[in-house]
């Protein structure tokens, strides 16, 4: 199956369409002190064991990454994430560095970010639960014609089905499910490794504790995920590169590149860092840039209060103008009325929420 998202980046629309297939590699030529490789290779009893033998190698690391994943169903922490110079039509903007609140429960969480400085500003906010988002954000105040972005504060409350939009580059969904995904543009674990294991021109490669699975697509589509079995089977890099060919026959191309650090605490893999750079071509001049890069300043695996995945935990502004697509309504919030965007709280009650502290 292959999946698209598109990225609209200058005058481009790349659309990005994964499949899982690899030129076919022979490991006839490999030495003895060589990374083994599992491919396509010729004559059907090779080819057998080489096919067997990566399969074996795919069950056993989705099975470790399972069994880490599994581990932290719930937890909170605190993050500083900075965003490094956007160009997008000549335009750029000064970095821009924000403190992250965030608790999570299995697929549920919540999160706040406000601006670093001597005060802390809540720039947005965002809840998921029930298969319902709600996002808050201040805005600019302003408008900006031809700038991404919202430009007042709003709220809005739609449906949400579990997988990142295409055109939010932030690296992380703030469960540690989100965290620790291959990427938010591949398909869950699950899927992925059978796809992988199944198909013979995927190849899967391991030096050390280190497995890289790297795979392409005609004419230019490229994916590299590296995986440290040492480190619970996460994600160390991924790297996606795609390019396409318009009508005009001007050329496009995307590279997405993932690092990530990870650090032991008992018999968790917690995140320490991550950066995803999103770089866009345009018939060979730059025409995009974004970098995002996240430290986790605290990071803790345990249960967290119910209380804390309601809406007051957004603290949003009484009066902030209210677009609900879900319930094809539009109001202005009042914290007595958060219930009306879930249909499932209780009236919201005096009093902050506090919790995993």
């Amino acid at each position: 199956m292959r999946k698209k998202h598109l990225y609209r980046c200058a005058s481009c629309t790349i659309a990005i369409s994964l499949a899982v297939m690899l030129a076919a590699t022979s490991v006839s030529s490999l030495r003895a002190d060589s990374p083994t490789l599992f491919g396509k290779v010729h004559g059907s009893t090779t080819a057998s064991g080489a096919a067997a033998a990566k399969g074996a190698l795919l069950s056993e690391l989705q099975t470790l990454r399972a069994a880490a994943r599994l581990r932290v169903g719930a937890g909170y922490g605190i993050a500083d994430e900075t965003l490094n110079g956007v160009r997008l039509r000549g335009l750029a903007k000064q970095p821009a560095h924000r403190r992250v609140e965030f608790w999570f429960s299995r697929n549920r969480c919540v999160w706040r970010k406000c601006r670093v400085g001597r005060t802390q500003t809540l720039l947005d906010s965002t809840l998921i639960t029930g298969g319902i988002r709600v996002h808050y954000q201040l805005g600019s105040g302003i408008v900006q014609p031809h700038v991404f972005g919202p430009s007042t504060p709003m709220v809005t409350v739609a449906s949400w089905s579990g997988r990142r939009n295409s055109f939010d580059f932030s690296p992380l969904l703030w469960t540690y499910r989100g965290m620790t995904e291959i990427s938010g543009v591949l398909n869950s674990d699950r899927k992925a490794f059978v796809d992988w294991a199944r198909n013979p021109a995927v190849a899967v490669t391991k030096k050390g504790p280190l497995v890289t699975v790297a795979f392409s697509s005609p004419p230019q589509e490229k994916v590299v995920v590296v995986f440290d079995t040492m480190a619970g089977g996460m994600v160390t890099r991924y790297c996606q590169m795609d390019s396409e060919v318009g009508p005009d026959r001007r050329e496009s191309k995307l590279v997405i590149t993932t690092r990530a650090k990870w650090r032991r605490v008992g018999t968790y893999w917690l995140p320490v860092a991550q950066t995803t750079g999103i770089r866009t071509w345009n018939n060979g001049k730059a025409s995009g840039l974004a970098r995002t890069s996240i430290r986790f300043l605290k990071f803790v695996a345990a249960p967290v209060k119910e209380g804390l995945f309601k809406v007051p935990t957004l603290e949003i502004p009484p009066g902030t103008p209210v677009i609900d697509l879900l319930h094809h309504d539009q109001y202005r919030y009042l914290p007595a009325d958060a219930a009306l965007m879930l249909f499932r709280e209780k009236p919201a009650v005096d009093g902050a929420t506090s919790g995993g502290k």
